[in-house]
């Protein structure tokens, strides 16, 4: 299996901490939001490569933070650091168009964790791959909140039947058919990265979100099966970091115990 770690957004609405200060190096609860999630490396045997995308604004920015990081984790894994080219949020290429970019420089032909590096969660990747090669087919990683009012507008919503197959996806609804939300985490088997690639390279005038993604899929047929997480913080503005601040500092202060009151839940 292979990692793409995607990192190349410019954290507009975090303005003005991500001016000088790339997004997912922003720190919570002590430590970025990238390193939460490059902790999670070390018990992942069967991965080999991770990919962490970023931009031509943040690349040094990067490459300090990741060689600090492996100084201070044992980890096995390679980790490939990538410039998508891009210097500004107008030209951004898009989450898929960072995941298309990497499979092609590349030529990767492996099972594939993509994951938002704005996005910080429980529980660990090594349950979300396990869940994984149980069902052989894509999974999206998801959180469902207490109402639908939380979903309106905002996120991707899910529904899905018994087994946990979603059977429904709309990208950010007016009237949501329920409250769970899709993340930014993907488990994709290499027999549907062609997929991903036939999304890509169709015609378009915009950048392609990670949610066309789980579009596509369903509409081929394919089965896309949802993971669920007991806590997720999707970082993209001032209150979602001071939410998530407040949760891992207490986190730390109850020496590692989970807590029961997280903001999401």
């Amino acid at each position: 299996m292979k990692i793409i770690v995607l990192a190349a957004g410019y954290g507009t609405r975090l303005h003005p901490l991500t001016v000088s200060t790339a997004k997912p190096l922003l720190c919570v609860g002590g430590k970025s939001i990238l390193e939460r999630t490059m902790e999670m490396l070390p018990e992942l045997g069967d991965v080999d490569d991770v990919f962490v995308v970023t931009n031509a604004k943040y690349i040094s920015q990067f490459d300090q933070a990741i060689e600090e990081f492996k100084k201070r984790v044992a980890i096995q894994q390679n980790i490939i650091l990538v410039d998508d080219g891009t210097t500004s949020n107008e030209t951004r290429l898009g989450p898929v168009g960072d995941i298309v970019l990497v499979l092609k420089r590349f030529a990767l032909n492996d099972d594939l964790l993509v994951i938002g590096a704005d996005n910080l969660f429980f529980p660990t990747l090594k349950e979300l791959c396990r869940f994984a090669r149980g069902k052989k087919a894509p999974v999206l990683a998801v959180f469902e909140f207490h109402e639908r009012a939380r979903v309106r507008e905002k996120y991707g919503v899910v529904v899905a039947d018994k087994s946990g197959r979603i059977t429904s996806f709309e990208e950010k609804p007016i009237n949501p058919k329920s409250a769970v939300a899709a993340t930014a985490l993907y488990v994709l088997p290499k027999q549907y990265l062609k997929h991903l690639i036939e999304l890509y390279d169709r015609p378009h005038q915009r950048e392609v979100n990670a949610g066309e993604i789980i579009v596509h899929l369903l509409n081929s047929g394919a089965p896309v099966y949802c993971y669920p997480l007991t806590i997720w913080f999707d970082i993209g503005s001032h209150d979602d970091l001071r939410r998530a601040e407040d949760y891992y500092s207490g986190f730390a202060l109850l020496g590692q115990t989970r807590l029961t009151n997280c903001f999401y839940r």
